[in-house]
């Protein structure tokens, strides 16, 4: 992890912030989840996508949704059995999808405050994985994000949410944009 040996690229970090490699059963693991990990290149997540959207056409898209709402449901469980304060999980959320790679998240945390009374919170996210790994189709992209989004939210804020892009940087915007609805 980190630089190569003999690489000037000083903008190289090392990710062992949020990964530990194993040496003696040689896995890559999440310290935070205690579980095993592996890296998921772009090469890698478009074939998937790409067969997905191959074989179930535009049902593809509903099942990345559902397997990110899965994740997210785990995930919000275990951020949730931390017993941490909501300011806590905004930055863990933040955190993670950035050192992940997955995007760099913004959940204004005053804006996400006022939003909610609403029953509806905004998540941006600059420098989707999945957005610029697919490039421009003219659709929403981060369906699994969606359902990430979705599922932790429930789990953690205690409500029925759904989860819509409302922005991607597929459709040529400048960030993916995120809208969490309460379900009534």
């Amino acid at each position: 992890m980190g630089q190569e040996r003999g690489n000037n690229d000083d903008r190289l970090l090392s990710v062992n912030k949020m990964l530990r490699y194993d040496v003696y059963k040689e896995e890559l693991l999440d310290p935070f989840l205690g579980v095993r990990v592996m890296v998921m290149d772009a090469y890698f997540y478009k074939g998937l996508r790409d067969r997905l959207y191959e074989t179930f056409q535009s049902g593809a898209a509903r099942i990345l949704y559902e397997m990110g709402l899965g994740y997210g449901l785990i995930m919000g469980r275990i951020i949730d059995e931390q017993g941490k304060g909501r300011i806590d999980l905004y930055r863990e959320f933040l955190q993670r999808g950035k050192y992940h790679g997955m995007a760099h998240f913004q959940v204004p945390t005053l804006e996400a405050i006022i939003s909610e009374l609403r029953g509806e919170i905004v998540v941006r996210a600059r420098n989707s994985f999945f957005a610029e790994t697919v490039g421009q189709t003219g659709h929403a992209e981060c369906n699994i994000f969606a359902g990430y989004i979705a599922g932790a939210a429930r789990v953690v804020l205690h409500k029925d949410y759904d989860c819509v892009e409302e922005k991607c940087v597929s459709k040529k915007d400048d960030y993916c944009e995120f809208r969490l609805k309460q379900r009534k």
